[in-house]
């Protein structure tokens, strides 16, 4: 006897739950507007695939309501944690929405290339680029004799800052 059993792909939604979502000027739009739009988009993807929802942050947890209660973002907790749970399982792709804010646990692109399922990245928060001006380093000799000029390197980066005006002051302490 032959048989064909079709089964339906599983779409995982992996949801940041970290308070960093909600440090942003439009918080209101994450507390209120985002979890209904959030909804709208599984109740979409339902009609076709499996969807299975997790949220994650200090721990990897089944998906209730987004509270943005965690105070870290572990990316590799969550991703280890798909591995494990859905090995040789018709996964068709992940779906991890976050701010990119990895703040617990080494970095996740270190070896997604071994996951045996498709990541999708979405990225949540403000997008606005500010303008950033800091001091990447300073060069100089670690001892040099006493009444002597000696030379003094400072590299600095500049991120959307055409057209500003930047002053450094470089204090030296003897």
């Amino acid at each position: 006897k032959k048989s064909t059993k079709i089964e339906a792909a599983t779409v995982i939604i992996a949801q940041d739950n970290s308070n960093s979502l909600i440090l942003i000027k439009d918080s209101t739009f994450y507390k209120e507007k985002y979890p209904l739009l959030l909804d709208s988009v599984i109740t979409e993807l339902e009609k076709n695939f499996i969807v299975d929802k997790y949220l994650f942050g200090n721990e990897v947890k089944d998906f209730t309501s987004i509270d943005y209660k965690d105070y870290y973002t572990d990316f590799h907790s969550v991703l280890e944690n798909l591995k494990k749970n859905y090995y040789k399982k018709n996964v068709g792709a992940v779906v991890l929405l976050s701010d990119g804010i990895c703040n617990k646990s080494h970095l996740p692109e270190q070896n997604i290339e071994s996951f045996p399922f498709p990541i999708y990245t979405v990225t949540l928060g403000d997008t606005i680029s500010y303008p950033d001006f800091y001091i990447k380093d300073v060069f100089y000799n670690k001892t040099s004799p006493s009444n002597t000029i000696m030379p003094i390197r400072v590299v600095a980066n500049a991120n959307n800052c055409r057209n500003k005006k930047m002053i450094i002051k470089l204090l030296v302490a003897i």
